[in-house]
């Protein structure tokens, strides 16, 4: 389990957690879909995003996806038909507190991340948006998924006690380990490839100041601890317990 760190900032401004998700078009397509099958809007969730857009619009772009349906572990984003061939493919949590599953669409590299000391609120899905309100003291939590990735969007009405925000990246199918270059995290693979990443966060005032922010305060936080309770609970699903053993015994060689 790996901790990422994202300063914060003042009243009424955003923590732009920047895209996460990487890599070569690859085939996932939900051409069956009708939009009878989405999940309605939430006019709370619309009330929301247009609150924050009349402070900071431009720092919250139009989405990509058309909607959103439930799947198997989380809610997933649908996208039009020029969209059709996906770099990753995504599960967005339910409730704030459960993790967010991304995963590389050609190699099935995937992570599991999980936003630290949240409150357990549901997802609600407005303009492509999936927005948890009050998911933090004072604060609320939005994701906007694309064909690329996902963003992910916090912002506070008034300034933190604490100016961070924490993350707990777990490693899924196919990611080995991780490394990083530029303040930017990549997620590698079986041969040292890095299929995903996560870019370097930015913060915004409510001034309009725009700060670069980093991913972590030491580094050394990027040592693996073993698989995390969300890989346990993907593995339970999938019916497949070896790679969970797999797991903890490559763990029990790691010299850290």
């Amino acid at each position: 389990m790996e901790k990422i760190r994202r300063a914060a900032v003042g009243v009424g401004s955003l923590v732009v957690a920047a895209g996460l998700g990487w890599g070569c078009r690859g085939k996932d397509s939900d051409n069956g879909t009708t939009k009878t099958d989405l999940i309605a809007t939430s006019s709370k969730a619309k009330a929301t995003l247009a609150s924050l857009r009349e402070r900071a619009g431009a720092l919250l772009p139009s989405s990509a996806a058309d909607g959103f349906r439930v799947a198997i572990g989380g809610l997933k984003p649908q996208f039009g038909a020029g969209s059709e061939k996906l770099a990753t493919r995504l599960l967005l949590p339910e409730r704030s507190p459960a993790p967010l599953h991304i995963e590389h669409a050609t190699s099935d590299t995937s992570i599991d991340v999980r936003l630290r000391d949240v409150r357990d609120v549901p997802a609600e899905v407005a303009d492509g948006y999936v927005v948890y309100r009050n998911a933090l003291r004072g604060a609320t939590l939005l994701h906007r998924p694309s064909p690329d990735g996902v963003e992910d969007f916090v912002s506070f009405e008034t300034r933190p006690a604490t100016p961070e925000i924490a993350y707990d990246v777990g490693m899924g199918l196919g990611a080995q380990g991780f490394r990083l270059t530029n303040d930017t995290l990549e997620v590698l693979d079986a041969k040292g490839a890095p299929r995903l990443r996560v870019s370097p966060p930015y913060l915004v005032g409510a001034d309009g100041i725009r700060t670069d922010a980093k991913l972590f305060d030491n580094v050394d936080e990027l040592c693996w601890r073993g698989p995390t309770n969300a890989f346990t609970e993907w593995t339970a699903r999938f019916g497949d317990e070896r790679l969970l053993a797999r797991a903890r015994a490559i763990r029990g060689r790691s010299p850290n």
